[in-house]
Parts: structure tokens; sequence; C-alpha cells
């Protein structure tokens, strides 16, 4: 998948296939959602009619300075983006993700299995 792509449960979904020739994200999809990826590679789902993140989450994820074994609490992680992200950077920390909205942790848990 090339960098910035957004793909949409359906019909493009099926654009993005593992080595292996399986569909590696339609079947995290669901209806209305997309797949967005940033530079670093994390792909992240989101739903329009939900939270969409901006560069705002990202700017944030980047901002704290984190050390190897450092406890990182993402409170109303939303799709995950802020939590993920800064894991991503800093694959030592510890990460707990809370969100309370049952649509926005499935999309998290999802997008978790994703990356």
């Amino acid at each position: 998948m090339e960098k910035s792509e957004n793909y949409m449960a359906g019909e493009t979904a099926s654009r993005c296939r593992t080595p292996d020739g399986e569909n590696g994200i339609a079947p995290l999809l669901k209806v209305g959602e997309t797949v967005d990826e940033l530079g670093n590679g994390l792909k992240i789902i989101q739903n329009p009619s939900l939270y969409r993140f901006t560069s705002d989450s990202v700017l944030l994820s980047r901002f704290a300075k984190l050390k190897r074994g450092c406890k990182v609490a993402d409170f109303c992680s939303g799709s995950g983006i802020v939590g993920l992200n800064a894991f991503s950077l800093n694959p030592e920390i510890d990460l707990y993700m809370f969100e309370m909205q049952p649509a926005l942790c499935d999309m998290s848990l999802r997008s978790i299995e994703l990356n």
C-alpha cells in the first residue's frame, strides 16, 4: 500500500493485498470505514461518521519524549491514533488505551490487529 492511500470498505479495500495474495484489510473493515496510512507505515481504521484524526493527533503523539519501559495511558483514545503512533515510534513503551465508546474501541482494536 502506498503512503497516504485511503481504502474504503468494499471495492477499494480489495486493492490492498498481503504478500500471500489474501486481502489483509477488507475483513477488518465495516461499512463506511476507511484505512489511512501514516508515513511510518502505521494503518488506522476510521469512520467518517465517528471521529477522524487530524494532524494535531499525529503531532501530539510525537511530542512526548518517551523512554524504554515508560507506562503510557491514552485516555479517550478514539481511533487509537495518538497511542498507536506513539507506540510505533517507541515500541519499548507499555501502552494502555482507554475508550468508553464501544464503536471506537472496536475500531482501535481492529487497527491494532491490522498493524
